[in-house]
């Protein structure tokens, strides 16, 4: 599965840049780029107006469309750690309002956008703060400094590139590609194939999957429900991965700290390393073919039922099975303890 990640990879990457130069037949593209302020946007017929601060933005073009906000060279110390909105009922006046995100940024350019449900998202050197969630076409989207945008159902795929603290919502969408760098969270629905490489304390928060392949080197967590495929995953940082359940091959090899929690895993073949102290924990389930090799001092615990098991424990981890049924290798060289419950038919 690790070259299937490199060419879906590459081959996501090259659909995203290929949208931009899409020709006149096909879906709208909305590219915004070197854009500090607010967009308030939703779904219908292509159109962008300047609400307030123009400052040195321009509008190119009718069906696709680029906005330039003339910020070439954004500085990423103007970032504000919190970001929200406030709502105050004053003696029978309400006012609305927002706080944090970014210096000045009540004094920068808000748009009001409206796209097609088919339309082409690309962002680029753009700092964002959203209001609405429109369904688009497809994302290719690059945050490198602070925002919070937020999109509904993306038909095709999302691309992302975040380095900063930026945060992402998206509602359904195709696959997914994402870089995590930064300290930025993603939030989504149901996802296709997830390709995932994460380095830095961003979360990841998902529902349902088609199948998952992560790089995790940084202190991000990765939350999913049920994944109705396979699932490869190398983990040496400290961030968390829980899942609900997995319906596929499971890979996992952890050189960090960080656990991986799965309620239920119905799977052919498992192979399970660990050399780190991240424990993994497996709730119930299924495995045809299952090797589990502990060399560091993380537990290794599986509480279904095994065909075919192969356990080493080389370090001072523990490895719990609760019940296999077929053959058996073990080898236990360190403290670790190798434990069967129920070893029979």
């Amino acid at each position: 599965m690790r070259n299937t990640f490199k060419k879906s990879l590459l081959l996501l990457s090259l659909m995203a840049s290929a949208s931009v130069a899409a020709p006149a037949v096909a879906a709208d593209t909305l590219e915004i780029r070197n854009f500090i302020g607010t967009i308030n946007w939703a779904n219908g017929d292509m159109n962008v107006e300047i609400d307030k601060n123009e400052g040195q933005t321009e509008i190119n073009g009718r069906t696709d469309m680029t906005i330039d906000g003339g910020q070439d060279d954004i500085d990423g110390r103007k970032c504000k750690s919190s970001y929200g909105s406030f709502s105050v009922d004053w003696f029978g006046k309400e006012k609305n309002g927002r706080f944090g995100g970014y210096d000045d940024l009540d004094e920068m350019p808000i748009l009001t956008i409206a796209v097609p449900s088919d339309t082409n998202l690309v962002v680029r050197n753009s700092v964002i703060f959203t209001e609405g969630a429109p369904n688009i076409g497809s994302a290719d989207i690059d945050l490198r400094y602070c925002g919070n945008v937020t999109l509904g159902d993306i038909q095709g795929n999302l691309a992302l590139d975040s380095r900063g603290s930026a945060d992402l919502t998206v509602g359904a969408t195709g696959n997914m590609a994402l870089v995590l760098r930064g300290s930025g969270d993603l939030t989504g629905g149901n996802s296709g194939d997830v390709l995932l490489r994460s380095q830095g304390s961003g979360d990841v928060d998902l529902e349902n999957i088609s199948s998952l392949e992560a790089t995790l080197q940084g202190s991000g967590d990765v939350t999913a429900q049920n994944v109705a495929g396979e699932v490869d995953i190398s983990s040496r940082g400290s961030g968390d991965v829980e899942l609900d359940s997995v319906d596929g091959n499971l890979t996992y090899r952890s050189q960090g700290s960080g656990d991986l929690e799965i309620d239920m895993l119905k799977s052919s073949k498992a192979d399970i390393l660990s050399s780190g102290s991240g424990d993994i924990d497996i709730g119930s389930g299924r495995i045809e073919n299952l090797t589990a090799v502990a060399r560091g001092s993380a537990s290794i615990e599986f509480g279904g039922l095994v065909t075919d098991a192969n356990l080493r424990a080389t370090g001072s981890g523990d490895i719990r099975i609760e019940r296999v049924i077929g053959d058996v290798e073990i080898k236990s060289s360190g403290s670790g303890e190798v434990q069967i419950d129920d070893r029979g038919e």
